[in-house]
């Protein structure tokens, strides 16, 4: 009898945990059917407001880049690994609004209204490494940005 009573316990402890880990189980399905994965973001379902920071439009599949609002204002800057490479000049911007700015090796638009679009296009290889003669094509890049504020768009090539 001494040596049943243990043994009950442990049986009732041990069903009891397989439930808490069931509904655990149950309860992570329920909340993934609710959500859904948009642009990089957890939107839940049932929120009306399901609005983006930026989209991009159009890539080069082998083009690696970052967007990120890094304070508040109205600029929007371009730059190649964060600025370490300068953009040369025979890489085009087109955009919907600004005015041209460039600092230091970044170069981008300043006193922009929001919805801000830009295309970038090159026609020839940006050479990174002139030792190596590696080069990427910045070509057909289009990004639309939604919410206002410092954004920069980082370009990354391997030097």
């Amino acid at each position: 009898m001494k040596t049943l009573i243990p043994l009950i316990s442990f049986i009732f402890l041990f069903s009891a945990s397989i439930q808490k880990k069931e509904q655990t189980r149950e309860n992570k399905k329920a909340g993934d059917k609710s959500r859904m994965e948009l642009a990089g973001e957890v939107i839940q379902a049932g929120k009306k407001d399901t609005t983006l920071a930026y989209k991009v439009i159009r890539s080069n599949p082998t083009l690696r880049y970052t967007v990120r609002r890094v304070g508040n204002g109205s600029t929007v800057l371009f730059s190649i690994n964060n600025g370490r490479n300068s953009i040369p000049n025979y890489v085009d911007f087109s955009n919907n609004a600004g005015v041209f700015h460039v600092t230091g090796n970044k170069k981008g638009y300043e006193n922009i209204t929001f919805p801000f679009k830009c295309k970038v296009n090159s026609s020839v290889n940006y050479m990174v490494n002139q030792f190596n003669n590696k080069g990427a094509l910045l070509n057909d890049f289009e990004i639309e940005i939604y919410e206002p504020g410092f954004w920069e768009v980082n370009f990354r090539f391997k030097i």
